[in-house]
């Protein structure tokens, strides 16, 4: 466990050098630190790497800067490049103004040379060197952007990451920020009176702080007040101010609710709705195997108690393990609880476990290719950590016979098999 730790640790911290070179010097696929963390994952197959963020995996596996910048564009929303390289970077949200910062370096650098840039780092004006106005620079950047295609979903996930005050523009962010986190820790802990406090504190100070309102409902919830949850919810929902990611997040809870007490009708059309606008694909197989609950009421308690959790406790490991046995016994021909249970036990480091499991879902029914390229995946990684190259190859076969995902997982993948073959 300590061994797994240290290396989650090792790859956080090549990734924020990575964040760092992206930002500063280089763009696009060229980051040396994101080579670096993506050699630990394939040299540490067994490492908990899943548990990077979000960010983190966006940073590792996703869109580049310059993809990024150009939804900006799109957006309306990519600010002035002088405005960047100056104090007015102060003025930008920090995600926005990095990637930003990032994307217009790397088209510095392809468009007048790597000379032109250590110079430009080196003290010297950029509109010297290149003999060019700021405004002129700016628009030779956005051009260049205009010749990148990015899918349409990304618009409203990159409205969702960068259309958001800067640290001048909050209200009290500092003290925000530091509420939140205690209160994200009593939640965890258990301590819901507490939790409801400082967030109620916090949205005194800043009403429309979608985050703190996702957390308050969620009080609500463990409070026992489910209609008071509901209705948080359902106002972040139909927030048009509030971020995509916060109001998807909002109509996911609602569909989990609905799931609990049955109402399979409004847990379809909001999980529905939700995968209609997402990209990530470990999030569209979440909501892929909620699916499963609301069409089938045999498996509807075990991906309750795994995924939804009931509202007063939230998700329960034992009861789902318990109810995705009697699932796996009571039909036998399902693939999904063996996978389910697979998931668990790879989480725990139980490879031999695990990779019976895993082998035991592809050879039954799964639902949909997410699932299946999943489980694949599953079947390489365990078949590493046993050094078990049969087993690495069955799951590659598996994987190879379902479409490849979207980003590079199919690369990383193969180049992981590569080393334990």
């Amino acid at each position: 466990m300590q061994g797994d730790l240290a290396t989650l640790a090792q790859m956080r911290q090549h990734l924020a050098a990575a964040r760092q070179q992206s930002a500063i010097r280089l763009g696009g696929d060229a980051l040396p630190e994101r080579d670096a963390v993506r050699a630990v994952v394939a040299a540490h197959p067994a490492a908990p790497w899943e548990r990077l963020s979000d960010d983190e995996r966006f940073l590792l596996y996703e869109m580049s800067p310059e993809a990024w910048s150009r939804a900006m564009l799109e957006l309306g929303i990519l600010p002035p490049i002088q405005s960047i390289f100056s104090l007015g970077f102060l003025g930008h949200d920090a995600g926005r103004a990095y990637t930003v910062a990032g994307a217009f370096v790397a088209w510095v650098r392809a468009t007048f040379g790597e000379r032109v840039v250590q110079q430009w780092y080196g003290g010297a004006s950029l509109p010297a060197l290149t003999a060019r106005s700021w405004p002129d620079l700016d628009r030779g950047f956005r051009d260049a952007l205009r010749a990148l295609s990015i899918p349409d979903a990304a618009l409203a996930l990159a409205k969702a990451r960068f259309d958001r005050p800067a640290l001048f523009g909050r209200k009290c962010p500092h003290e925000i920020d530091a509420k939140k986190r205690t209160a994200s820790a009593m939640l965890a802990a258990g301590d819901t009176r507490g939790a409801l406090l400082l967030l109620d504190e916090v949205l005194g100070l800043d009403r429309r702080d979608a985050s703190a309102r996702l957390s308050r409902a969620t009080c609500s919830e463990r409070a026992g007040d489910e209609a008071d949850a509901r209705a948080r919810l359902a106002g972040v929902q139909s927030d048009s101010t509030a971020s995509r990611t916060a109001r998807d997040r909002a109509e996911e809870r609602l569909g989990d609710l609905a799931l609990v007490r049955g109402d399979t009708d409004e847990a379809e059309a909001r999980y529905a709705a939700v995968a209609a606008r997402v990209l990530d694909e470990d999030h569209l197989r979440t909501l892929d195997v909620k699916r499963v609950g609301v069409a089938s009421a045999a498996s509807r308690a075990a991906l309750v108690a795994l995924l939804v959790g009931a509202p007063r406790t939230g998700p329960d490991a034992l009861l789902a393990a318990e109810e995705l046995g009697r699932w796996a016994t009571r039909d036998p021909e399902d693939g999904l609880p063996l996978y389910l249970l697979g998931r668990s036990a790879a989480t725990r480091g139980q490879w031999a476990r695990a990779a019976e499991l895993f082998a035991g879902a592809l050879s039954r029914s799964l639902p949909g290719p997410r699932v299946r390229r999943e489980a694949a995946r599953q079947r390489v990684i365990a078949g590493c950590a046993l050094r078990d190259p049969a087993a690495v190859a069955d799951g590659l076969r598996a994987w190879s016979a379902e479409s490849p995902p979207p980003g590079n997982r199919d690369t990383l993948l193969r180049a992981l098999a590569a080393r334990c073959l």
